[in-house]
């Protein structure tokens, strides 16, 4: 980072120096590759992930629906782009995504203690990236002692709300070591009795025996969730899952988190509990009904671990054990496409918006009747992660009157490009689904009332389907 930013320097006193020179189209145009360069260089996607990458998903991504009249594909209207990734194609670790574990001494609990260790920790000499994959070793010392290798992107890089996927080779699970991938939040140690301001999300972790036999018995992994700190008011929330194959070769893992709901997928599928009464997807513990969806940013964590269910890590000789390798790690956000026109459908109404009128200030309210171009929208990107809605049969953009609560969304024209016309698209859920949360206000569109005709407001967030919009294509 520092080389980029005397690099940047330099750039800029070149174009300060040839600004009072003549200069060629040539050489402009290279000084424009060297910016865009330098910027794809420092970018937090790794320019070797593969080009509209989108997570694996062979189930439930968009639906075909035809809530209105000629309602077209999901997909055609929104799109998972990468904002976050590492391929592993460097002959190093990555230090401005990643740091190395480093903890020594962690607790031995009573299933590895029957494992036969005796203390374990992470070491950084574990980790290493080679041949395109990061490698996690697990190493057996004197006396019962496991080191193993760990990365967490935390102090660096935090994440709330997406699709976090990674492709990994795990772990010998029979040699007393465990293969994870998950997310942590400082929130995590506080106690209130719910997961929403922090929680240990475990998407994966392998720790059931391979036996080695063409038995899939241990063809399984859990995922997890723990709360309220690691002391006496801990609370977690364990979910056993099957994994087919998962004691040979890479495969992926993807969690989609949303604010209401984690949802897990192996292998592009999403993933069904073992256990009945513990079904997925995560939303909050049956047994108390705490919330477990974290509501607050969290970090990404990669390690091989110590061995909590039986293994055969006694009788293993001293040295190297195994290895956890990963092939990748990605995070997606979910976007509406640019220049596409769509609907914007109500959830809980299935009625979609429209302008009532092509004027300045005309109320933006619900139809279920109407099809033109009033009822027709796009986004154009201000900034960030913020779009303008605009309207598709008068070009003018939609704000709220006011930051009251209730408060009506009415059209503007193009010149208020200030923050009140900013919003926020929020993955509801998937397939189409999205909260819109304006950037000024922080509230978020719901229609008045179910009746049609029914004003388009503004509200305070509170989890139901009213506000809830789908995204669907106009063919």
């Amino acid at each position: 980072m520092k080389d980029f930013k005397i690099f940047k320097l330099l750039i800029i006193t070149l174009i300060l120096v040839l600004g009072s020179c003549e200069t060629s189209d040539s050489y402009l145009e290279l000084l424009a590759l060297d910016v865009f360069e330098i910027n794809s260089m420092n970018s937090l996607v790794d320019p070797n992930t593969p080009i509209g990458a989108s997570p694996n998903i062979s189930n439930g991504t968009f639906k075909k629906s035809t809530p209105d009249n000629g309602g077209a594909d999901l997909g055609a209207a929104v799109e998972w782009f990468s904002v976050w990734t590492d391929e592993f194609s460097s002959s190093s670790l990555n230090t401005n995504k990643w740091i190395k574990s480093s903890e020594n001494n962690r607790n031995v609990g009573s299933g590895m203690y029957d494992n036969g260790i005796r203390s374990w920790g992470w070491l950084d000499s574990n980790v290493s990236v080679g041949n395109d994959v990061l490698k996690l070793d697990a190493i057996k010392g004197s006396n019962g002692d496991l080191r193993v290798g760990s990365v967490e992107t935390r102090g660096l890089h935090e994440f709330k709300y997406g699709f976090f996927e990674v492709d990994v080779k795990i772990a010998e699970v029979d040699k007393g070591s465990h293969t994870a991938f998950w997310l942590q939040s400082t929130g995590t140690h506080t106690v209130d009795d719910s997961g929403a301001d922090g929680a240990e999300i475990d998407v994966f972790e392998s720790v059931y025996k391979d036996n080695n036999t063409s038995s899939t018995t241990d063809d399984k992994v859990s995922a997890a969730i723990h709360y309220d700190g690691y002391n006496a008011d801990h609370e977690s929330y364990t979910i056993e899952y099957k994994t087919p194959g998962i004691h040979s070769g890479f495969h992926t893992f993807g969690l989609h988190w949303t604010p209401t709901k984690l949802e897990v997928y192996y292998d592009g599928s999403k993933v069904s509990s073992i256990n009945a009464n513990k079904p997925f997807p995560i939303t909050t513990n049956p047994t108390n009904s705490h919330d477990l969806v974290p509501k607050v940013s969290e970090w990404l964590w990669l390690s091989n671990g110590a061995g909590f269910k039986p293994t055969s890590f006694a009788s293993q000789a001293e040295g190297f054990l195994t290895s956890a390798e990963f092939d990748y790690v990605r995070v997606f956000k979910l976007k509406p496409k640019e220049n596409v026109n769509f609907r914007m459908v109500n959830k809980k109404t299935n009625t979609r918006i429209k302008t009532y009128g092509d004027a300045d200030n005309s109320y933006i309210k619900q139809t279920s009747t109407s099809y033109g171009a009033w009822t027709q929208w796009n986004v154009k990107v201000s900034s960030g992660n913020y779009y303008y809605i605009v309207n598709e049969g008068t070009g003018k953009y939609i704000k709220p009157v006011s930051n009251s609560n209730y408060a009506r969304v009415q059209l503007k024209p193009s010149t208020n490009s200030g923050s009140w016309t900013q919003w926020e698209f929020i993955d509801a859920g998937g397939d189409g689904y999205f909260y819109v949360k304006n950037k000024q206000t922080g509230k978020y569109l719901r229609p008045a009332s179910a009746s049609n005709s029914a004003d388009t407001v503004i509200t305070t967030f509170i989890d139901d389907d009213w506000l809830k919009w789908k995204l669907v294509a106009v063919n």
